[in-house]
């Protein structure tokens, strides 16, 4: 399976046509989520190459799909899930809550550069300082360090922290902000978001903008449009998630606590307006652009003694309010013979 090119394909292939069979149906919004609706109770499936991760609201109905996969596969059962992807999870049945930490894979990747035996601090970067904006700041230089970066790294990370879901009832929360002209090198702004479901973060983002912001309400702008991408993203998530996010408002914590609310349907009929306008500024551009053509095409034909004078056309062009002149006046004119345009001395 990992040999060959074309082997990853080939086996999502083979396993959605087999969930298929199962009524198991792919998620639009990402390809490694297969749902099925039953009786009213869904079954979700998370499927990471070769692992598979399954929930649902009832014990028999997970033995079922796992009956069905272990007929078509040569799968092995895990029991209740308790790590997936380098991640532990940790239930509380009783509080009702979900914690993944990465506890096994940051004590690999300390042993690994001979720090096993450190301790950790209670505040690793010191009082006042964002560990968020650090890491942000160190990925930077990841391909070529040097040893003030590692020494800037050593006091970076945790190992116990992790993110709890179900510490709050709102289904989706979003916030973002931005960091005007932050950056010392290029001054510009940073964007930052998040995402959180049940109280968990399930998405964030800190990051430099690609151009430099003129104003604090540009840098704004820009953090907030990337947020409503995000969220547009969720919303349509949320349909095979059987949550409503239709009329969930996404807020927006700009700098000194300013808050502001953007709709998500607002922001979808925006972007349709934004597109027919487009179009529509295409279309009027090229007759435009057809009618310039024309007159271009007029003016070359009266050039060449199309619909001139009788007098013109004999090389008696006479600007208005100006008297004709005598033949004594004469001298080089312009000569105008069949249509055609050519100098020469008149006598």
């Amino acid at each position: 399976m990992y040999g060959l090119r074309q082997a990853p394909r080939a086996w999502h292939t083979r396993l959605k046509k087999e969930l298929g069979n199962f009524e198991f149906v792919a998620s639009f919004a990402d390809a490694v989520l297969f749902v099925e609706k039953v009786n009213g109770e869904r079954v979700y499936l998370i499927v990471w190459v070769d692992e598979i991760l399954v929930a649902a609201r009832g014990a028999e109905r997970i033995a079922k799909v796992k009956a069905h996969l272990a007929d078509k596969f040569d799968v092995r059962d895990l029991g209740e899930a308790t790590y997936f992807l380098r991640k532990e999870l940790a239930r509380d049945r009783e509080a009702r809550t979900l914690k993944l930490t990465q506890k096994k894979l940051t004590g690999e990747l300390v042993a690994r550069h001979g720090l096993a035996g450190a301790r950790a601090r209670s505040v690793p970067l010191g009082a006042g300082k964002k560990l968020t904006r650090a890491v942000g700041a160190l990925a930077r230089y990841t391909s070529a360090p040097t040893d003030a970066h590692w020494a800037a790294a050593l006091e970076v990370g945790t190992a116990e922290d992790g993110i709890t879901f179900g510490g709050s009832g709102e289904v989706l929360e979003a916030f973002c902000d931005t960091d005007f002209a932050g950056d010392v090198d290029t001054k510009r702004s940073t964007t930052g978001y998040v995402f959180l479901m049940y109280g968990g973060a399930v998405r964030w983002s800190s990051r430099l903008q690609p151009t430099i912001a003129a104003s604090t309400v540009e840098a704004e702008y820009m953090s907030a449009g990337q947020a409503v991408k995000e969220a547009l993203w969720f919303r349509k998530l949320a349909g095979d998630l059987n949550s409503n996010l239709s009329g969930d408002n996404l807020d927006v914590n700009a700098q000194k606590g300013c808050m502001c609310a953007f709709q998500l349907e607002e922001e979808v009929e925006y972007e349709k307006a934004q597109k027919e306008g487009e179009k529509r500024k295409e279309a009027e551009l090229k007759l435009k652009t057809e009618d310039d053509e024309g007159q271009k095409w007029e003016t070359t034909e009266m050039a060449h003694g199309v619909g001139l004078s009788e007098d013109c056309a004999r090389g008696k062009c006479v600007e208005p309010g100006l008297p004709p002149s005598t033949d004594a006046e004469k001298g080089p004119t312009l000569g105008v013979t069949g249509g055609a345009v050519g100098g020469g001395w008149r006598s």
